[in-house]
């Protein structure tokens, strides 16, 4: 399917694999300029790159980012508003699984922590950067990705659970999280 996005300036956290790594791709065949991130993963973000090498030629930048940290996030939307001139679109996909092999009683504040920071406070530290300047054009469009996990139970993904719980509340009307904006 063709969303005709051509040269539109996409920003996508966390698209070196898994459901990001889609995203990219197809908003990369639908026309668009794309930056995404990744947190530690280099060779997921080599692989990325290899396997797109010559096919999209200036449109896809990949950089390293951690957006649970409010520097990085803040030097992120700024790479990528340097990279691709403004921001069209956000896609805040980033996110922290629960650790493998451990249930809700097992997990510790440390693993509590990083699934927490990353995919709600990674997610409004990276908004908060980008949404000032969409404000500022009059336009722009950001997506918080969620999962059905907040709707199903997994005794070794609760705290990734929660945390697409705290997104799925950002998207309510009067929080204002998920928008489109358009200059009247």
């Amino acid at each position: 399917m063709d969303l005709n996005l051509t040269d539109k300036r996409v920003l996508i956290t966390g698209g070196t694999k898994g459901l990001g790594e889609e995203m990219v791709r197809a908003f990369l065949r639908s026309g668009a300029r794309v930056v995404t991130s990744f947190r530690a993963d280099c060779d997921a973000a080599d692989r990325l790159v290899e396997s797109l090498r010559g096919q999209y030629p200036g449109r896809l930048f990949v950089r390293q980012f951690d957006v649970a940290e409010q520097a990085d996030a803040v030097e992120l939307v700024r790479y990528a508003e340097k990279t691709l001139g403004a921001l069209d679109a956000l896609v805040n996909n980033a996110a922290v699984m629960d650790t493998p092999g451990k249930d809700v009683f097992s997990f510790d504040d440390e693993d509590f922590d990083q699934t927490f920071h990353t995919n709600v406070r990674g997610l409004i530290y990276v908004t908060r950067v980008a949404i000032t300047t969409m404000i500022h054009r009059g336009k722009g469009h950001i997506v918080n990705m969620s999962s059905a996990g907040v709707y199903t139970a997994n005794p070794r993904e609760v705290f990734y659970a929660c945390s697409k719980a705290a997104v799925e509340a950002q998207r309510a009307p009067s929080l204002g999280l998920a928008l489109h904006l358009e200059s009247p």
